[in-house]
C-alpha cells in the first residue's frame, strides 16, 4: 500500500516551494527466511519546486524500516535496529500530454546503512488503456538503472 500527499501550502517561504509527505507499507509473507513475517515501512518528507514546466526538483528525507534495507542495516552494518535513514535529491520529468516521464534520484544513507545510491528511470505512459464507467487504468513501460557506492555494505559498489 502506497500513498502521497502534497500539503496545501504550495508557496512555502514565498518561493513557490511545496511540501510532500509519502509512505508505503507492506509485509513479507515468507516465514522461511530472515525477512519473513516482517513489516516494510517507508516514510518520506520532501520539499520541492517546479524548475521548468514538467520538471520538478525535490530534496527529501526517508526512513525505511524492515525489508532488505533493514536486514542489511541490522545484520551486515551492525546497526542495533532494522532502520535506515537517508537524504535524497530527486529530479522528476512528467509530460502528461505526450506520456513521457523520468526520475533521477541520488541519495546518501547516513544511519543504518552508510553510502550513496542512485535510481534512474525513463518511461512512457499509455493513458486510459482500460476505461470503464467506474474503474480505469493506465499502462506504464519503463526502464531503469540503480548504481550504489558502499550502500549495501562497506566497499561494495554495484549496479542493478
Amino acid at each position: 500500500m502506497r500513498g502521497s500527499y502534497k500539503l496545501p501550502n504550495r508557496n512555502l517561504f514565498g518561493r513557490g516551494i511545496y511540501q510532500r509527505i509519502s509512505g508505503s507499507y507492506g509485509i513479507v509473507w515468507d516465514g522461511g527466511d530472515a525477512l519473513g513475517d516482517t513489516p516494510l515501512i517507508n516514510a518520506n518528507y520532501a520539499i520541492g519546486k517546479e524548475i521548468f514546466p514538467n520538471l520538478t526538483a525535490e530534496l527529501g528525507y526517508s526512513l525505511n524500516y524492515g525489508g532488505i534495507e533493514g536486514f542489511m542495516a541490522k545484520y551486515h552494518d551492525d546497526a542495533p535496529h532494522s532502520c535506515s535513514h537517508d537524504l535524497n535529491l530527486t529530479l522528476r520529468f512528467n509530460d502528461g500530454q505526450k506520456g513521457f516521464f523520468g526520475n533521477m534520484t541520488w541519495g546518501w544513507a547516513f544511519k543504518g546503512l552508510n553510502g550513496i545510491y542512485g535510481d534512474i528511470e525513463l518511461g512512457y505512459r499509455f493513458t486510459n488503456v482500460l476505461n470503464g464507467a467506474v474503474l480505469g487504468a493506465d499502462l506504464e513501460l519503463s526502464a531503469g538503472v540503480a548504481p550504489s557506492f558502499s550502500y549495501w555494505t562497506n566497499g561494495a559498489d554495484g549496479i542493478d
